[in-house]
């Protein structure tokens, strides 16, 4: 009669041995949290650079598994949400195109419409940068109302809240 007992104990070990409980995968970093740190829009043509503003922000990353989700919230209001995935050793992928949707909200000056965006997020040891760089909008520039072709690029750059 051990026998049976032996096999109950073996199927409910196996069981308990899955990762379907954990918040990520193995290697895969747990970077969850909230980030305060500085929202920076700058922007390139040929008539020259410009720092559009730089404003205290905060970013909420979500995880789930290898899944995120970053919100950036401007004291201006508005916000960029990107989601994406984390890699075993923390190298992000994201697909959204959040920082091009801010732009075309913020600057009905601009035509997004050739636009293109990339974008990263590095969260590292309790920090976090996120760039979205957005080639190929069109803006009107000067007093004649040119158009030029300008580069923007959006950026967060923060540390992580304690824990309370």
């Amino acid at each position: 009669m051990i026998r049976p007992s032996l096999l109950g104990t073996a199927g409910f070990l196996l069981l308990g041995c899955g990762d379907g409980d954990s918040l990520s995968p193995t290697g895969v970093p747990d970077v969850a949290g909230t980030y305060h740190g500085e929202f920076i829009v700058t922007s390139s043509s040929a008539a020259g650079n410009q720092n559009l503003g730089t404003f205290p922000a905060t970013a909420t990353i979500s995880q789930q598994k290898s899944n995120l989700s970053i919100i950036i919230v401007p004291p201006q209001g508005g916000a960029l949400t990107f989601s994406g995935t984390i890699a075993e050793g923390g190298a992000t992928t994201l697909d959204s195109e959040a920082g091009l949707m801010f732009l075309e909200g913020e600057l009905p000056e601009c035509s997004f419409e050739e636009a293109t965006t990339a974008s990263e997020a590095i969260p590292d040891a309790g920090s976090l940068t996120l760039t979205a760089a957005v080639a190929g909008a069109s803006c009107t520039q000067g007093e004649d109302g040119g158009l030029l072709t300008t580069e923007f690029s959006v950026r967060f750059q923060g540390t992580e809240a304690e824990a309370t």
